[in-house]
């Protein structure tokens, strides 16, 4: 009995690890959804921000100052 008690531990400890490497999968698909997130709201700022200061220089030379 205790190599058979062996084995359902050895097949436990495989299905924990087999469930932890879905969660882990799951969590890196989350992380990288989030970090495509950042960088394009990053790069929406950074236009708005480059639009603008164009905006303002246009603004100025139109006014002449």
């Amino acid at each position: 009995m205790k190599m058979e008690d062996q084995a359902n531990s050895i097949s436990m400890a495989a299905g924990n690890l087999s469930a932890t490497a879905e969660e882990l999968s799951a969590t890196t698909e989350t992380l990288t959804g989030n970090a495509r997130g950042i960088r394009d709201d990053h790069r929406r700022q950074t236009w708005q921000v480059e639009t603008g200061r164009q905006r303002s220089a246009d603004r100025r030379e139109a006014d002449g100052c």
